[in-house]
């Protein structure tokens, strides 16, 4: 019987591949970061069985955190960052409407207020930008599918080494982006208009 060759989620300098779906997700890989990363946040993973080749990156700031440690962003993250949000007004004075100011309505949500004083005991919403997707610290994108295996012991859950390659440099299919056609246009969008510096440069293919 011949060996089986399994892929754990380390290209280990090899060309593109594609595993667990049949749609290409790298288009072209011009340059990844050296060594093997690590995953960290394998268990923000675990219902999925998987983290998906393509998902972004960035590292891993928590304490102890070696240099080749990482976490994936999941893509509903990064939709949610392109999202506004409200913060109720503490104490609002002068003139509503001039400051721009918002108004909550059952129907129609946030929408902005004609007010042009103050009314008691009203509430007033200002926009919160977005987060956006700079500010998620994105690093690079992984290149395949790293596969998510839970131990448990007792009350103690272990996961499998997230091993990966890390890509800074080439081009993704934006189809690929998402769990739905929706959720990867929003993902692609944002990626498109993510200021990419520190050597980061990934394009996404339509």
């Amino acid at each position: 019987m011949k060996n089986q060759v399994i892929q754990t989620g380390n290209s280990f300098d090899q060309g593109s591949f594609t595993l667990g779906h049949a749609r290409k997700v790298w288009r072209r890989i011009e340059e990844q970061l050296p060594g093997t990363g690590i995953i960290k946040n394998l268990s923000d993973f675990a219902q999925a069985g998987l983290v998906r080749s393509g998902m972004a990156l960035a590292k891993d700031t928590s304490v102890g955190a070696d240099v080749q440690d990482f976490v994936a962003i999941p893509w509903a993250d990064i939709v949610s960052a392109q999202g506004v949000t409200y913060s109720k007004v503490d104490s609002p004075t002068g003139n509503p409407k001039t400051k721009g100011y918002y108004e909550y309505d059952e129907t129609d949500g946030y929408v902005a207020t004609n007010d042009t004083s103050v009314t008691a005991n009203k509430d007033y919403y200002e926009q919160v930008a977005a987060v956006t997707t700079d500010g998620l610290g994105i690093v690079g994108f992984l290149q395949e599918d790293v596969p998510v295996i839970s131990h448990v012991s007792g009350e103690t859950t272990t996961y499998n080494t997230g091993t990966c390659t890390v890509i800074v440099k080439g081009e993704i299919y934006g189809y690929m982006l998402g769990d739905t056609q929706e959720q990867a246009a929003t993902v692609a969008a944002a990626i498109k208009a993510m200021t990419q510096k520190n050597g980061l440069n990934i394009r996404v293919i339509d």
